[in-house]
């Protein structure tokens, strides 16, 4: 259902409010703005834990302000967000895929991180949330809400270049 809710979409920009529960069940919560468009993704956590985490189908790197430094590193999976969106045949490759119900439980297919990512589906197709659960039991829950479809987003929009050096008080 959701291949074919997203089969003509380019692009997407919503809200995202992102909650980590801690194996000791601490909890974190955050929110932002996230874009997709093909294999970039870019989420803009708000104050007070502002970052920019970017993604290119390969690596992911993360700009902290107050730092004025970039993280880079490599990614694991592929990006289940943007799967989910534009390739879900892509997951099966990573992932062990069960439907139950309005539900896609993806179990890697080998040792990773990660243990579980559960997502949660509307009626209409769109993915509401995105639940994963690591390897030390921690939790990350992100809702995703005001979702706008094929909106115009240049790709140098996924650079993290026009950030560092910029005064950000």
């Amino acid at each position: 259902m959701v291949k074919v809710r997203y089969a003509k979409v380019f692009s997407v920009k919503g809200r995202f409010v992102q909650e980590v529960i801690f194996s000791d069940g601490k909890r974190k919560s955050f929110e932002g703005t996230f874009y997709i468009k093909g294999d970039k993704t870019r989420w803009e956590y708000a104050p007070p834990e502002e970052q920019v985490v970017v993604t290119d189908g390969r690596k992911v790197y993360i700009y902290d302000p107050f730092v004025d430094q970039v993280q880079e590193g490599y990614l694991e999976f592929p990006i289940v967000y943007r799967d989910l969106l534009f390739d879900p045949d892509r997951l099966k490759s990573f992932f062990k895929v069960d439907e139950k119900g309005n539900r896609l439980l993806l179990v890697p297919k080998r040792e990773s991180q990660v243990k579980l990512i559960e997502v949660c589906i509307e009626k209409d197709g769109s993915i509401k949330e995105v639940k994963v659960v690591d390897a030390m039991d921690n939790t990350t829950v992100i809702v995703l809400s005001k979702v706008k479809e094929n909106i115009k987003i240049r790709d140098d929009f996924f650079s993290l270049k026009e950030l560092v050096g910029k005064d950000h008080g």
